[in-house]
């Protein structure tokens, strides 16, 4: 009999861990993450016969998730949390009726254990539960010695994403994304634990783990792919890392101008007076300087003018909208604008249709990053996709998307 599993989207960790606890109780296996990106990866790969939703998670679009797992033909049974007081849940129920989605009920807060097992008992379960271990009722925390120990045993990693030229199709480079794969909460991100690292000091040896990891694999590829990372106002404050980083290009033979340094906008105009000598210095020794959450801050053209920028990377919120949203497509516009009247290149994360791509390629944007054409992979599934993306673009000028890949309802 093949086991039941259930995936767990929610940003409330001891509810999940709730949801997580009755579910292994009652047979299923259980992973939880706490981002709709990672859902959606999740997904793919482990095709989970339940789907439990929290409604209310601030980065999830209920709308734009539920009918992409409609074009994904998700068999899954959907159970949604958190969403009897909310106005969404109606809109929710008619999303996933007309995605042909299979919802099993709604399950309140807090969480009632014999609900959740009636929601779940729609299908069988293992005749021997497992012992109650009370582990999974434990709230993931990140401190000094958790971080000192997932290092020591290497459960960081890096995942990338391709960025793609959008006028032709051809990739231009990579970013890096590192995450913690937990062994008892499985796959965290850097909001999790970068914070605590940048308090304990261990940022420093996050960076180095970063930085190794990705010139290894940026040595092994096509000279004129990019690499580009995100890198926080302490990294750039270091007085070290500069001349660390410029060490390791040297080390792995990587030209420093491949190396694109991500930094955002507010956190870093706020600290604007200690970090341009440090920018400047970056800057000279090669590497570009690339400015996320562009269009949601606003940065002033003279404070832009201080920073020795590369590229402007136009914010994943604003992307994500600009199909439905006039204002959107405005400040996109006005983002590219400036960029080209500051000399600098501009790309967007969050590409997830054809549509966004097509308007932004009309809008000027040079680059996109999203879901559209490719998840965040690991080392050896990039590789492969790289090959077959170069393969597509040689055979027929135009290589098909990820998402162009999956059947439409």
């Amino acid at each position: 009999m093949k086991t039941q599993s259930l995936l767990v989207l929610d940003g409330d960790a001891s509810v999940a861990n709730t949801i997580a606890h009755e579910a292994r109780y009652l047979g299923f296996e259980v992973k939880i993450v706490d981002d709709p990106h990672l859902f959606i990866d999740e997904f793919h790969t482990w095709q989970p016969s339940h789907l439990a939703i929290d409604l209310l998670l601030p980065a999830i679009d209920d709308a734009e998730l539920l009918a992409h797992l409609g074009r994904l033909h998700c068999q899954s049974t959907i159970i949604f949390t958190n969403g009897t007081t909310t106005p969404m849940l109606p809109a929710a129920q008619l999303i996933a009726s007309e995605n042909r989605l299979s919802v099993a009920g709604v399950l309140p807060r807090p969480i009632d254990p014999q609900a959740l097992r009636s929601l779940l008992s729609g299908t069988p379960a293992t005749s021997s539960p497992p012992t109650h271990t009370g582990m999974s009722r434990e709230q993931f925390i990140a401190d000094a010695a958790s971080i000192a120990h997932a290092l020591q045993h290497k459960q960081f990693m890096l995942y990338y994403q391709p960025q793609i030229d959008l006028p032709s199709g051809k990739v231009t480079g990579l970013e890096a994304l590192l995450r913690w794969r937990h062994p008892t909460f499985g796959m965290k991100l850097p909001a999790s634990f970068i914070p605590t690292a940048e308090k304990t000091g261990q940022i420093t040896q996050l960076m180095q783990l970063v930085v190794t990891s990705a010139f290894d694999f940026l040595q092994t590829l096509a000279a004129d792919l990019s690499l580009s990372f995100n890198v926080s106002v302490n990294n750039i404050r270091d007085p070290a890392f500069a001349d660390a980083l410029h060490h390791a290009c040297q080390t792995f033979n990587i030209a420093p101008p491949r190396v694109v340094l991500e930094f955002t906008g507010a956190t870093s105009l706020a600290n604007l007076s200690q970090i341009e000598a440090p920018l400047k210095h970056l800057s000279h020794l090669g590497f570009k300087l690339g400015m996320e959450n562009f269009g949601t801050d606003y940065p002033s053209t003279a404070q832009l003018a201080k920073l020795p920028l590369s590229e402007l990377i136009i914010d994943k919120s604003l992307v994500a909208s600009m199909e439905h949203s006039a204002t959107s497509r405005k400040v996109i516009a006005s983002a590219i604008q400036l960029a080209e009247k500051l000399g600098l290149s501009t790309l967007a994360e969050g590409v997830e249709n054809d549509i966004v791509a097509i308007g932004l390629r009309e809008l000027g944007c040079q680059s996109g990053q999203g879901y559209y054409f490719a998840k965040p992979m690991d080392r050896e599934t990039t590789a492969a996709w790289l090959q077959h993306w170069n393969q597509q673009l040689i055979g027929t000028g135009r290589p098909q998307p990820e998402a162009e890949k999956v059947p439409h309802s």
